[in-house]
């Protein structure tokens, strides 16, 4: 009991930990690659490199944008958890789906979004020579170096947002496991029913066993009635023989 206090503690401790981190990370990621931008003059012409010249970039400041505010609200929530440890093991099963489900959905979006950013952040630095993109970052060095800080901010942030999808996941099936809140509130059912329980197999176990008591035992009667002959198989023979006998001599 004592031990799973304790890695209920650790799961509790791990979990606000690391959303803080995601809330840290994906917010600075969001402003580093927001803020950043670089003006260049071109021939009299002046052209400033953001972060919207980028579909790429634009998800990944939403999405990062998202998750930290997201992050925000649930650890408003551990707070008020933590203040208020009241609640039904329905409640606690409710919020703890929808808490996994949300996690889940934010490390996937967080993932894909820093996978898209990377990619094309590639394209920008060394160019695609077969379609004649040239290197933009040679360009924009100041702005490629405000992005890659963001990437890697982005990078961490959704790492922390792995882990803390798995961490949800165990707050989530521990109340399914043994010792959990789901398995002790069934835990009176169990017992109240475990007599009847017992007393029925007894009684089918029973009901077996005389079923197999009475396997192969016939009725006298039926016995008896199969071989009640009037006269024996040797007197009906004879009798046939000699029928058959005079048959075939008054023929003659």
């Amino acid at each position: 009991m004592a031990a799973a206090m304790g890695l209920e503690r650790k799961a509790k401790v791990a979990e606000v930990a690391l959303r803080c981190a995601v809330c840290a990370l994906a917010a600075l990621a969001a402003a580093l690659v927001g803020t950043g931008s670089q003006t260049r003059t071109f021939f009299s012409l002046e052209k400033k490199a953001r972060f919207t010249d980028m579909k790429a970039l634009v998800l990944l400041v939403a999405a990062h944008g998202a998750a930290a505010v997201y992050s925000l609200l649930q650890l408003a929530r551990c707070a008020a958890a933590a203040a208020w440890k009241g609640g039904s093991n329905g409640g606690a099963a409710v919020v703890a789906w929808s808490v996994f489900s949300c996690d889940q959905a934010v490390a996937y979006a967080l993932m894909a979004a820093t996978a898209a950013a990377l990619q094309s952040s590639v394209v920008g630095k060394r160019g695609q020579l077969e379609l004649q993109w040239m290197p933009v970052c040679g360009l924009y060095g100041a702005f490629c170096r405000r992005v890659g800080e963001g990437l890697a901010a982005a990078v961490a942030a959704g790492l922390a947002a792995v882990l803390l999808a798995a961490v949800s996941a165990f707050n989530l099936f521990r109340l399914y496991g043994g010792g959990g809140g789901g398995r002790k509130s069934s835990a009176g059912a169990v017992s109240g029913n475990g007599a009847n329980t017992w007393r029925l197999a007894d009684r089918k176990s029973a009901k077996f066993q005389k079923n197999i008591t009475k396997r192969g035992s016939v009725p006298e009667t039926t016995v008896k009635k199969g071989n009640d002959y009037p006269v024996g198989p040797m007197v009906l023979g004879f009798f046939i023989f000699v029928v058959i006998g005079s048959y075939n001599q008054d023929g003659n």
